[in-house]
C-alpha cells in the first residue's frame, strides 16, 4: 500500500473521506467475504460429520453384515490344572472327553558338577567363562571334534586348548542349541530350543572329543547320540563324501545361474519400462530438437547429435557470465534445452544398444527373449537341485553324465580339495564312531544327566493326537496340556455359543450408531442463528475475544440446521433400520429383539434417532424393561444372527448409495463437496474482483484530492505574493 501525505493544505482527513466514499463497495465485498467464511465453516461441519459416519460405515457396520463375525464361542474345562482350553468360531457346540497321556519334553543335558583334586582333596572347581580348556583338570592337549545335530542340521567344530569355556558355549549356540555355563554350580546346561522328539539334539565327538566332553562333564549318551554313532559307524565314507561333494558343486553352479538371472531380470525391468515409451521418446526428441534449432538459429536440417551438443554448449560460455537478467534468462532456457537433449539421446542410445544385443525388435519382444533365458536357467537350477535329493553309490555317481559335467566345471575353478577333505572327514568319523559303539555300554558319563525330547500325546474323544509342544489345535479348539490325567478321570470340555459376547457386539454396534445419529440430529435440530453473520475485522475489534467466540459458535452450530441433504440421510438411515426380514417363516425386526427408539414427544430432539436395548443396565431409558435381546440370542442364535446381519446389511447398502460418487459429490462422501468447492472458488473470484474495484475507486479519489491540494497550494502561494506586494 502506498504512503500518502494528504490534507496538508486543506486540513481534511482524506483517508477517512476516501474510506467513506468507497464504503458502499466495501460493504458489498464484505457480504461476499461473509458468504465465503460461512461456506468454509459449513464445509468443515460436513467433513466432521462425514468422517464420523464413514468410520462407522467401514468399522462396526461393515463387520455386523457378516454372520461369520457373530460366531463367538465359550468353552470350559472341568479340570484347569490338567488342561486349559479356548475355542474359535469354528468350534462345534457340545461336550467332549479329553485324556492327556504324555506331556512334551525338551531334550536337556545337565552337566556333571566340575571338580578338581583326587580322593579326600577333591572339591568343586572354580572355573569361569574365561577359563581356557587347557586350564581344566583332565584336558589332554588337542580336544578333538564335537558334532551337534538338531532340526535336520549338523555342525562340527574343533576344540583346542586356547578355547575358553565361553568359546565352547558360543560354538554350541551357533550349532542350534541353547547352552550356558553356571559358574556358581560349576555345570554346563545344554538343551534343544524346541520341545518334542523331532527337535531333540545329539552331541557326539571323535575319540579326543569324547575325552574333552568327559573333562567338561557333558558326556551323556542319549538314544539319539547312540543312533548317531551307530549310523556313522555303518556308513560308507566314500559314498557320503561324494554325495556331500555333489551338494557343494550344485550350490556353486546354482549361485552362478542365480547371479545371471538377477542381471537378466534387471534388463527385463528396463525393457518393460520402455514398452510403449519409444514413440513418446521419439516425439520428445523431435520436439526438443526443433526448439534447439529455433533458439540457436540453426538450419532445420541440422542434426542434433552428441557432437553438435558439445559445440552448442561451448557457445553458452559468454551468456553464463553476462550480468543482465535478459541474458541470464536466455542462458537458462538454452541450457535446459541442451540438458534435455542429452538425457533423451542417452536414453535412446541405451535402448538401441539393448535392441542390437537382442537382434532388433521392440522392448516387449526383447523382454520376452530375456524371460525365456531366465526360465531356462531356473529349470536348470531345479534339475541341479533334484540331483542332490537322491543318494548315489560311488559307481552311480561316477557314471552320471550330468553330475560329471557339473563336477568338471567346478574342478576347473576350484580343484578337488573339497571332495578329498570330505572323504578324510567321513573316514575319520567312521573309525571314531565304531570305537564308540564298541564301548558305549562301559563309557563314563561323568554323572551328566540327559533327558530325551519327546512329543505330547492326548486323546480327544478316543482319537489320539501328538504334538512336539503341549499345545494342540483341533477342530476350533486350542488345548494346552498341563498334566497327565488318570485313565478313569478324563477332562470334560464343554463348548457353547457365547451369548454374552454376541450381546456385547450388538450393544457396541448401537453405541456407535447412536453417536452418529445424535451428531446428525444435533446438527439438524440446532437453534436458529438468524441475524448472525460472520464478523469483519472491524466488527471483531469492537468485541471481546469471548464475545467473538460465542458469536461464531452460534453460527457454526446452526450451519446444518434444517439442511435438506442431512434430512434425507437421517430419513434413509431410519427407514433402513425399521425394515423387517423373514427368516425360516418368521418375521424379525429390531422391535422383536426389544430394541427401539425413545418416545418421540418425551425424547430430546437430538436423541430421537437413538436406539435403546430393553434390559440394558447401562441405559436409564430401558434398564427396567425385560431383556428380550439376550433371550433371543440364547434361544435361537442362528436366526438372530441371520436377521441382524440382514438389518445391518440393509443400512450398509443405504449408506453405500448415499456416499456414492456423482457429478456434485466425491466417492464415500455424504454431501455435495464438489459443488461447495466450485461455489467457494466462485466467491473467491468475486471477492477478488470487488477488491480490485475498490482499489481503483480509492486511487481515483486520492488523485482528485491530490489535485485539490495542488490547486489550493497554488492559490495560497498567489495570495501570499499579492499580500506582500500590497504590504
Amino acid at each position: 500500500m502506498p504512503i500518502r501525505l494528504s490534507g496538508m493544505i486543506s486540513g481534511l482527513d482524506t483517508d477517512a473521506l476516501v474510506k467513506e466514499l468507497v464504503s458502499a463497495y466495501s460493504t458489498k465485498k464484505d457480504k461476499y467475504v461473509k458468504q465465503q467464511t460461512k461456506l468454509e465453516w459449513k464445509q468443515d461441519a460436513w467433513k466432521s460429520l462425514n468422517t464420523k459416519t464413514y468410520s462407522f460405515y467401514t468399522g462396526k457396520l461393515s463387520n455386523m453384515r457378516f454372520s461369520s463375525n457373530y460366531s463367538k464361542k465359550t468353552v470350559t474345562s472341568s479340570n484347569e490344572t490338567k488342561a486349559k482350553v479356548s475355542a474359535s468360531s469354528a468350534a462345534v457346540n457340545g461336550t467332549q472327553k479329553l485324556k492327556i497321556d504324555k506331556l512334551a519334553t525338551t531334550g536337556y543335558l545337565t552337566g556333571a558338577e566340575l571338580q578338581t583334586g583326587e580322593g579326600i582333596s577333591k572339591k568343586k572347581a572354580s572355573y569361569t567363562g574365561s577359563t581356557k580348556l587347557s586350564e581344566m583338570e583332565g584336558f589332554d592337549g588337542n580336544g578333538g571334534n564335537l558334532t551337534v545335530k538338531v532340526d535336520g542340521k549338523e555342525k562340527t567344530f574343533g576344540l583346542t586348548g586356547d578355547m575358553t569355556i565361553n568359546n565352547v558355549v558360543a560354538q554350541l549356540k551357533d550349532a542350534g542349541v541353547n547352552a550356558s555355563f553356571d559358574e556358581t554350580n560349576q555345570r554346563f546346561f545344554i538343551s534343544s530350543k524346541t520341545s518334542g522328539a523331532a527337535h531333540d539334539f545329539s552331541l557326539t565327538g571323535d575319540a579326543k572329543g569324547i575325552q574333552a566332553m568327559q573333562t567338561m562333564g557333558i558326556f551323556a549318551l542319549s538314544k539319539a547320540d547312540e543312533a548317531a554313532y551307530a549310523a556313522t559307524a555303518a556308513s560308507d565314507p566314500e559314498n557320503l563324501a561324494k554325495n556331500e561333494y555333489l551338494k557343494v558343486v550344485v550350490n556353486a553352479a546354482n549361485e552362478k545361474l542365480a547371479a545371471k538371472n538377477k542381471a537378466l531380470n534387471d534388463e527385463i525391468s528396463y525393457l518393460e519400462n520402455m514398452t510403449g515409451r519409444e514413440e513418446t521418446l521419439t516425439n520428445n526428441i523431435t520436439e526438443n530438437d526443433t526448439a534447439i534449432r529455433e533458439k540457436f538459429g540453426l538450419d532445420e536440417r541440422t542434426e542434433i547429435n552428441s557432437s553438435k551438443l558439445e559445440g552448442l554448449k561451448a557457445t553458452l560460455g559468454t551468456l553464463a557470465d553476462d550480468a543482465t537478467d535478459e541474458k541470464k534468462t536466455e542462458y537458462n532456457e538454452k541450457k535446459a534445452l541442451l540438458d534435455k537433449a542429452e538425457d533423451y539421446l542417452a536414453t535412446r542410445e541405451k535402448y538401441d544398444t539393448y535392441r542390437r544385443n537382442l537382434g532388433g525388435g521392440d522392448a516387449a519382444a526383447g523382454a520376452t527373449t530375456l524371460k525365456a533365458q531366465v526360465t531356462a536357467n531356473e529349470e536348470t537350477m531345479a534339475a541341479n537341485t533334484e540331483l542332490t535329493k537322491s543318494t548315489y553309490t560311488t559307481s552311480e555317481f561316477d557314471s552320471n553324465g550330468t553330475i560329471q559335467s557339473l563336477i568338471n566345471a567346478y574342478r576347473t575353478e576350484n580343484g578337488e580339495t573339497t571332495y578329498r577333505d570330505l572323504l578324510t572327514k567321513y573316514q575319520g568319523l567312521k573309525e571314531t564312531a565304531q570305537s564308540i559303539v564298541d564301548r558305549t555300554s562301559t563309557a563314563q558319563t561323568s554323572s551328566a544327566t540327559r533327558i530325551t525330547g519327546e512329543n505330547a500325546s492326548i486323546r480327544l474323544n478316543d482319537a489320539t493326537f501328538t504334538s512336539n509342544t503341549n499345545n494342540f489345535s483341533i477342530n476350533g479348539l486350542t488345548i494346552t496340556a498341563l498334566g497327565v490325567t488318570a485313565e478313569d478321570e478324563p477332562v470334560t470340555v464343554t463348548t457353547e455359543t457365547d451369548v454374552d459376547g454376541i450381546y456385547d457386539m450388538v450393544k457396541d454396534f448401537f453405541k456407535s450408531y447412536n453417536e452418529v445419529m445424535t451428531a446428525m440430529q444435533t446438527a439438524y435440530n440446532a437453534d436458529s442463528a438468524k441475524g448472525y453473520e460472520p464478523l469483519t475485522d472491524d466488527e471483531k475489534e469492537a468485541m471481546s475475544d469471548d464475545e467473538v467466540e460465542k458469536w461464531e459458535k452460534k453460527i457454526k452450530d446452526a450451519l446444518l440446521r434444517r439442511d435438506d441433504t442431512l434430512s434425507g440421510i437421517i430419513y434413509s438411515m431410519q427407514t433402513a433400520m425399521n425394515q423387517s426380514y423373514t427368516i425360516d417363516g418368521k418375521t424379525y425386526s429390531l422391535s422383536a429383539f426389544g430394541i427401539s427408539t425413545g418416545n418421540y414427544f418425551s425424547t430430546d430432539a437430538k436423541e430421537r434417532g437413538s436406539y435403546h436395548i430393553d434390559g440394558d443396565k447401562d441405559d436409564a431409558v430401558s434398564a427396567g424393561n425385560n431383556d428380550k435381546l439376550k433371550a433371543a440370542i440364547a434361544a435361537d442364535p442362528d436366526n438372530f444372527v441371520a436377521a441382524f446381519s440382514k438389518i445391518t446389511g440393509g443400512l450398509y447398502d443405504t449408506l453405500t448409495k448415499k456416499m456414492s460418487a456423482s457429478s456434485v459429490s466425491s466417492a464415500y462422501t455424504l454431501y455435495n463437496d464438489k459443488s461447495m468447492k466450485t461455489q467457494y472458488k466462485e466467491l473467491k473470484t468475486t471477492i477478488s474482483d470487488w477488491e480490485e474495484k475498490i482499489s481503483k475507486y480509492e486511487e481515483k479519489y486520492y488523485k482528485q484530492f491530490s489535485a485539490m491540494e495542488t490547486a489550493m497550494s497554488k492559490l495560497q502561494s498567489q495570495t501570499s505574493s499579492l499580500t506582500g506586494m500590497l504590504g
